[in-house]
């Protein structure tokens, strides 16, 4: 993996997670990325890493992480940085947003499932449209 730059403050969110797992969270307000490090083997990492450099992760060697807090250098099977980037679907998703009048029919046909008999007269109601 080439040396990449990535957002200025990651917060460490999963210490132990299964198989040896860490997670790195940015605390950047537009995107968020995260960092899954798979498998990982090393020094411990502190809470909060400012402005990460990942790199490493060629056939016999390790990993490493450079930041304002230190280097720190590991072993992992991998190490993924995921870029979730919302801004990008909210175009394809307004088309497909509900209404006013289709809020209000939900929660009243969700209101009807807690009575009883509520499942049967959805039924009903579904039959007649």
């Amino acid at each position: 993996m080439p040396a990449d730059t990535i957002a200025p403050v990651f917060s460490l969110v999963e210490r132990d997670g299964p198989c040896a797992r860490r997670v790195l969270r940015s605390e950047a307000a537009d995107d968020l990325q995260l960092i899954v490090i798979a498998g990982f083997r090393g020094p411990t990492l502190p809470e909060r890493l400012t402005r990460p450099e990942i790199l490493g992760g060629s056939a016999g060697q390790g990993w490493r992480i450079s930041s304002a807090e230190g280097v720190f250098e590991f072993h992992a099977r991998a190490v993924d940085r995921i870029d979730c980037r919302a801004a990008l679907y909210r175009p394809l998703h307004t088309r497909f947003a509900l209404s006013v009048g289709g809020r209000v029919a939900t929660r009243l046909l969700l209101r009807a499932l807690r009575l009883p008999g509520g499942a049967r007269m959805l039924r009903w109601w579904q039959s007649l449209r």
